[in-house]
């Protein structure tokens, strides 16, 4: 990741950079490994939703950042459903389809949620697994640990997202560039997670304000090779 003023980055420039995709390197992983003898957990199919049958119209005119809601538990099936329109592919092809859009299809991403309330699910820190449509359990936690990074800001959110970038799967690509291509791409992902959320009578709050250091090592991340970028929080 350069030292340089976004504004001023020129794609002229990248015609004449050697970037390790041009040098036949083998490509980063789209999903970060786990041990497969961990717990994971199967959600619910995107076939198999009952939920979010609202017009874009209505949804995108409502949709705003919602900071408070109830004590009651998100469903499994909502859950299911956010992390599906939020980063989930819907085509297993060359290149992989998500339903958020990337830059070459890098998808530099991972998805952390802190569960607090969600029925069935026990509470504490997991991992998306897009590529199987799985939950990776990760450890046990405090929401209250959580809101302590999020500096105060406690909306008594019954899940939170915390999307990590890592830069070399853009870099892969797009070397010097890569920086502003991961910044426009988790706009993507939150953007999706306030629509789905407004399509299902849930609200979305994207948080920018955060203690970087905290937060890479509440879900135990280096801030360099992988480092948070983005949180939200869900209320019912």
């Amino acid at each position: 990741m350069g030292d340089y003023d976004l504004l001023k980055t020129n794609w002229k420039k990248l015609k004449g950079q050697v970037t390790d995709q041009a040098k036949k390197f083998k490509k980063p992983l789209l999903e970060k490994e786990y041990d497969h003898e961990a717990k994971l957990i199967d959600l619910i199919p995107h076939e198999q939703f009952t939920i979010g049958q609202v017009s874009f119209t209505k949804v995108a005119y409502q949709r705003r950042s919602r900071r408070k809601g109830s004590s009651q538990p998100l469903t499994f099936e909502e859950l299911s459903f956010l992390l599906f329109f939020t980063n989930g592919v819907k085509l297993f092809d060359r290149p992989m389809f998500r339903t958020v859009p990337s830059a070459g299809a890098r998808h530099a991403f991972e998805t952390y949620i802190q569960v607090e309330r969600v029925e069935s699910l026990e509470k504490g820190l997991y991992r998306y697994l897009p590529l199987s449509h799985q939950l990776l359990f990760l450890k046990k936690g405090s929401y209250d640990e959580v809101v302590t990074g999020f500096l105060g800001q406690n909306f008594n959110a019954g899940v939170l997202f915390m999307w990590t970038a890592i830069p070399y799967r853009m870099a892969y690509r797009y070397k010097d560039e890569s920086e502003k291509l991961i910044l426009i791409d988790v706009g993507h992902l939150c953007q999706n997670l306030y629509l789905a959320c407004e399509s299902i009578g849930l609200g979305a709050c994207g948080i920018g304000a955060y203690d970087q250091e905290y937060i890479d090592e509440y879900i135990e991340v280096d801030g360099k090779e992988e480092v948070v970028v983005y949180n939200a929080t869900v209320v019912k």
